[in-house]
């Protein structure tokens, strides 16, 4: 898990959204992955999203959600806010595909 969330939080660190497909392999690796990953990488994970303002596929937010509840109790409220603020965000995006593939 630590890998994964690192490659994503890298790209949103740049701000350099990747290629459609490979945020396909990148959601297929990662969504087993996501009941292992620890707080650190749960928000690495959404907060990445959020600045590519990328939309990932319905099953990665229920599975990302389930486990950012999960491990509520041990983030700092600062994280908890943050995590919070960019899972909104993403779920107000649009569903769709556009042309810009933003929905994943």
């Amino acid at each position: 898990p630590q890998q994964l969330a690192n490659i994503l939080w890298a790209f949103g660190k740049l701000k350099l959204p990747p290629h459609a497909q490979f945020l396909e392999t990148w959601l297929d690796s990662s969504e087993p992955c996501v009941q292992f990953m620890n707080e650190k990488q749960l928000a690495d994970v959404i907060v990445a999203f959020g600045r590519l303002s990328i939309r990932p596929r319905e099953s990665f937010l229920v599975q990302w959600n389930n486990e950012f509840e999960r491990h509520l109790a041990a983030m700092s409220r600062e994280t908890r806010n943050v995590c919070t603020k960019e899972f909104q965000k993403l779920v107000s995006l649009r569903s769709s595909n556009s042309a810009s593939f933003r929905s994943f």
